[in-house]
This record gives structure tokens, C-alpha cells and sequence, in this order.
């Protein structure tokens, strides 16, 4: 009962995390009620069955909150307000909730990557359909807007994409997960057909496109090209995708498409000019900062307003690791980066794709505010599903007698 309990509780957990945009439902917290739940029924469990523990990753973990602890009580003694260092707390520690609540000893592997899969594909059916719906006029953008910030509590950002078919932008942070979601797919143990799996990837090659955005394109194209390379292609199949993407690219030019997406990439677009000016003006702040706080740091939720995209989230940077050197400083900063690549030596099969995947991932953090999110936890663990070293000792429960299937 507590096992089936557990299951239940992580692995809506999980879908919740793919599916909502934030944690919330009109006020009511789902994420935090899940995680609460999965974390009563894994001490439960812990406690009847005598299970041994991976010490090894408790001591990250343990090294890990520390170091974040310390963090945020220097940005308490340095006068900033405490809702920004606890909100800051809380988003920094919110990947350990995916990661230390998953064990595959009680949920399987398979059933973790089928939860995430439906996810993935839930969320972006449902963001190109309302794209669609906008185009067409059945439902209006601001209604929809307003729908989202009443709902999840959450302002996704958005402007005009192709004004004259009325698409827009839908940009929000699970566009991440996303961005990882070809592993899924293209995983040997998805057993879906090859026509479910190729309308799958077409849904997420549009959800991507409506998220616009230059990194998550790039990233994509990267993790597609990885999770293809692991098929068996024949000649057939290579000539069937060949006529299928010059059909595609007739189509794609007709309307205009592809130099709209080249624009997107031009650094002398005015769109461009004013997303890179942000980040730009952000660096030369956060390098005054980090020489003023190179030592002790100015710890969690340190922030000045004027050099803040979100008013939402008074403390969050567009360039986000450069931004967690000045709240840390270099030691703590330094000690943490190595918990991060101890745990990856100890958890995931050291090999090229797992490297360049990992690095991806954490890449993420270097343009925009992915890294404080249950999100970030998400694609680690997504990444585990398919190069976790020892699958039955991630991350904190070592073998058991009984494992679930």
C-alpha cells in the first residue's frame, strides 16, 4: 500500500512537472502536496524494509543543501528581503526533489520514461493547438493569457512570431524538457510505432518552434540528432525522410517560414538587439558584483532591481551560473561545481553522448534562469532513464531484496 502510495504520488509528480507550467493550480500547490506525499511514503519505506542507503550520494546531497544554506544566510546578513532569499532557497534546492525522491527499486525505469513521454507530448499537442486556435481566431490571445496567469500563476513570455497567420510566441521554462524529449522518443524501449513516434516528434518539432527561442532550437537540434543516431537506418527509410523534408521545405518556403527563423538567429534583428542588450547589461553588472563579492559572495536573493528582467522573480538573472559566482562566491561556488561532477562520475555512465548531454543540460543555466527549478531535476533524471550507471542505487537507496517492476 505505502509502495503503490509512493508510485502514485512521484509519478504525478513528475507529469505535473512536464504538464503545468508552475507547481499551482488557481492557488492550490500540487507539486509541493506530490513531493510531500512521496517523501512521507519513502521514509516510510526506508524505515520498514531496513533499506541501506547510498551514502556516497547523501554526503552530496547533504554537501549540496550546506553549501546552499550558507548561501542564503548571507543574503539574510546582508539585508536582503527574506522572501527572495527563501524563494531563492527553495528554486536552488528544487531539483534535489525529483531526484531524491525517485528510486527504481520501487518505480520502474520504464514506467518513469512512459510518464515523462506522456508529459511531454500533453504539453506540446496542447501549446500548438492553442497556437492554432489563436490563428484562427477561435479563442484570443489576451483571454488565453489571462486564463494562464489566473490558473498556474505564471506570465510565459510572448510576441508576434508571423503576424500576418497571427502565430505567436508560447515560451515557457518547460520548453527545457522538451528540448530533451527526442531521448524519450527515440529510446529502444518505447515501443510505439513508427508512425506514433514520427507525429510525436512533429509535435515537438512545432512546440519548439512556438517557443522561439535561439538556445532551445539549437539544443534541439543537437538531442535530435544524438537520439536519431542510435536507429537502424535502411535505404528506404533514408529516402522516405529525404522526400518527406524536400516536401516540407517547398511547403515551409511558400509561407515564409525559414527566413523568419534565420531572422531569429541575426544579431542585427531588433528582436535580437533587445533580448542580447538585457544579458549584455547584466554581464557588466554581475561582473562588478562577483569583484565585489569574490570571497563570501552576496548570497541568495541578492539582486538590484535595475538589472532584473522579471519583476516576479526580483533575484533571477538571464545569465544565471554568472549570477550564483556573486551570490556564492568562488569557494562555495568551486565546491559545488564539484558535488555536481562527483554525482554525475557516480551516477551516470561516463561516455560521449552522456557528456555532451549532461553539459547541454547545465548549459541551460548560461542564457536563461533554468537551473532553480524542479524542471532542471526533470532532465537530469531524464537523462538518467537512459545512462544512469547503477539504476538500482539512484540516488539515495542502495539494493533491495524486492525490486518493483
Amino acid at each position: 500500500m505505502i509502495i503503490k502510495m509512493y508510485r502514485i504520488s512521484f509519478l504525478s509528480l513528475l507529469f505535473f512537472t512536464f504538464v503545468f507550467l508552475t507547481g499551482s493550480l488557481y492557488g492550490i500547490n500540487l507539486k509541493i502536496l506530490f513531493a510531500f506525499v512521496s517523501a512521507l511514503s519513502l521514509a516510510f519505506i526506508w524505515l520498514s524494509k531496513n533499506t541501506p542507503i547510498n551514502y556516497i550520494n547523501l554526503l552530496l546531497f547533504v554537501s549540496f543543501i550546506s553549501l546552499v544554506t550558507l548561501a542564503a544566510f548571507m543574503g539574510v546578513l546582508n539585508g536582503f528581503r527574506a522572501s527572495s532569499v527563501l524563494d531563492e532557497f527553495i528554486g536552488v534546492l528544487s531539483p534535489l526533489i525529483i531526484l531524491g525522491l525517485y528510486n527504481s527499486n520501487f518505480i520502474s525505469i520504464s514506467a518513469v520514461k512512459k510518464t515523462m513521454l506522456v508529459g511531454a507530448t500533453i504539453y506540446s499537442f496542447s501549446k500548438v493547438s492553442i497556437a492554432l486556435l489563436i490563428s484562427i481566431e477561435v479563442i484570443s490571445f489576451p483571454d488565453f493569457y489571462k486564463f494562464v496567469e489566473e490558473a498556474f500563476g505564471y506570465q510565459f513570455m510572448s510576441m508576434p512570431i508571423l503576424p500576418e497567420y497571427k502565430i505567436i510566441r508560447i515560451y515557457a521554462v518547460n520548453d527545457l524538457l522538451i528540448t530533451f524529449s527526442p531521448l524519450l522518443l527515440f529510446n529502444k524501449d518505447m515501443h510505439l510505432s513508427k508512425l506514433v513516434k514520427f507525429f510525436i516528434y512533429i509535435i515537438f518539432c512545432l512546440s519548439m518552434f512556438l517557443s522561439y527561442s535561439r538556445f532551445l532550437i539549437l539544443l534541439f537540434m543537437i538531442v535530435s540528432l544524438l537520439s536519431i543516431a542510435t536507429l537502424k537506418i535502411t535505404t528506404k527509410k533514408v529516402l522516405i525522410i529525404f522526400y518527406s523534408l524536400c516536401l516540407c521545405g517547398i511547403y515551409l518556403l511558400m509561407f515564409g517560414i525559414p527566413k523568419m527563423i534565420t531572422d531569429r538567429f541575426l544579431l542585427t534583428n531588433h528582436i535580437n538587439i533587445q533580448s542580447d542588450t538585457i544579458r549584455s547589461t547584466q554581464f557588466d553588472f554581475m561582473i562588478d558584483m562577483i569583484s565585489k563579492h569574490k570571497i563570501i559572495g552576496a548570497g541568495l536573493g541578492s539582486h538590484i532591481p535595475n538589472f532584473i528582467r522579471s519583476d516576479i522573480s526580483n533575484y533571477v538573472y538571464e545569465l544565471q551560473w554568472m549570477s550564483l559566482i556573486f551570490k556564492f562566491g568562488f569557494p562555495i561556488f568551486i565546491f559545488i561545481c564539484l558535488i555536481i561532477l562527483i554525482y554525475f562520475r557516480n551516477n551516470f555512465i561516463f561516455c560521449f553522448k552522456s557528456v555532451i548531454l549532461f553539459l547541454s543540460i547545465l548549459s541551460s543555466g548560461i542564457f536563461n534562469p533554468y537551473l532553480e527549478s524542479t524542471v532542471m531535476g526533470a532532465c537530469l533524471l531524464l537523462l538518467h532513464c537512459n545512462y544512469g550507471k547503477r539504476k538500482d542505487r539512484f540516488p539515495l537507496i542502495s539494493d533491495t531484496k524486492s525490486r518493483v517492476v
